[in-house]
C-alpha cells in the first residue's frame, strides 16, 4: 500500500488523540479496495444468474417478487458502481456531497430492507410491523461544513446490532414455518422423510437459513471492523449492498426453479402468489 508521507496532524480542540493524516490516507485505501470487492462480487454472480434470470425472471407475468428481485438486482449495481467511482466526477460542492452521502446511506437502508422483505415473505411471517419499527428512527443528521475531520463514537458499532437481531428473529420464524410446512404433509410427521416434506425442508432450510447464517456472518463482520477502527466504517457500504443483492436474487430464482421444476413434490402452499 502507497503511503504519503504528510506530517500534518489534526489536534481535536477537545482533546481527543490526535490524527495523522497518513492513517486517514491508509484507511482511504482499504475503503476503496473493499467497495471494489463488493462491486467485483455483485458483478460476478449477475454473469453467474444471467440466464437463469432470463428464463425464471424476464419471462414470467409481472408480480411483486419480481419488482422485489429487479430493485435488489439492478439498483444495487448501479449504487456499487456509483460508489466506487465517485472520485471520477470531479469537484463536488460542499451541497453536492451532503446529498450524495444522504443518497448512499438510504440506498444502503434500502437495499437492506429489500433483502429483509423477500426472506420474511418466504418465512410467510407477518412481522412488517418490527421491521418498521427498527427502521423508524433511521433517520441521520448532516451537518454542513467546509471541512471537517471526524471521529465515529465508541459505540457507533451498535448500528449493526438490530440487523442482527432482526435476522436472528427472522431466523427462528422461518424454522417454526418449517415445521409447520412438513408437518402439514403428513399426518405421520418424522422430520423430513417424506417426499414432499423432505423437498419443502429443503428448500426451506438451505434458501432461508442458509440466508440468515450468510447475513449474520457479514454484518457481524462489519460490527466487529467498526468496534475496532470506526475509520473505515465506509469499508463495509458495497460488500453490504453485494451481499443482500445476492441473497435477495437467488433466493427469489431458487424459489422460482422449484415453481417450476419441482413436479408434484413441491407444495401449493409453499410458493404462494407473491413469488409466482
Amino acid at each position: 500500500m502507497i503511503q504519503y508521507m504528510i506530517t500534518v496532524s489534526y489536534v481535536d480542540p477537545h482533546g481527543f488523540p490526535r490524527l495523522r493524516f497518513t492513517t486517514f490516507i491508509e484507511d482511504g485505501y482499504v475503503t476503496r479496495y473493499a467497495n471494489m470487492a463488493g462491486s467485483a462480487l455483485l458483478l460476478f454472480d449477475y454473469l453467474l444468474t444471467l440466464d437463469d434470470e432470463i428464463e425464471f425472471i424476464w419471462q414470467k407475468s409481472w408480480s411483486i417478487g419480481k419488482g422485489l428481485f429487479i430493485i435488489s438486482r439492478y439498483y444495487s449495481l448501479i449504487i456499487t458502481v456509483v460508489v466506487n467511482n465517485y472520485v471520477l466526477f470531479g469537484h463536488l460542492s460542499a451541497s453536492v456531497s451532503i446529498h450524495y452521502s444522504y443518497w448512499q446511506g438510504w440506498s444502503g437502508l434500502f437495499t437492506c430492507m429489500i433483502v429483509e422483505m423477500i426472506l420474511q415473505m418466504l418465512s410467510s411471517a407477518s412481522t412488517a410491523l418490527v421491521l418498521g419499527l427498527m427502521y423508524s428512527g433511521g433517520i441521520s443528521t448532516q451537518i454542513e461544513t467546509p471541512f471537517c475531520l471526524t471521529e465515529l463514537p465508541d459505540y457507533s458499532y451498535a448500528v449493526w446490532i438490530p440487523r442482527l437481531a432482526f435476522d436472528t428473529f427472522l431466523c427462528i420464524l422461518a424454522l417454526i414455518r418449517g415445521f409447520q410446512l412438513a408437518k402439514e404433509e403428513s399426518d405421520d410427521f418424522e422430520s423430513s422423510t417424506l417426499p414432499s416434506g423432505k423437498h419443502l425442508m429443503k428448500v426451506l432450510i438451505r434458501d432461508c437459513i442458509g440466508s440468515y447464517l450468510i447475513m449474520f456472518a457479514v454484518y457481524l463482520t462489519f460490527l466487529t471492523i467498526w468496534a475496532k477502527n470506526g475509520n473505515l466504517f465506509e469499508t463495509c457500504f458495497n460488500i453490504s449492498v453485494g451481499f443482500e443483492s445476492i441473497v435477495g436474487t437467488r433466493t427469489i430464482l431458487r424459489i422460482r426453479k422449484v415453481t417450476n421444476n419441482g413436479g408434484p413434490d413441491v407444495s401449493a402452499s409453499f410458493v404462494n402468489d407473491i413469488l409466482k
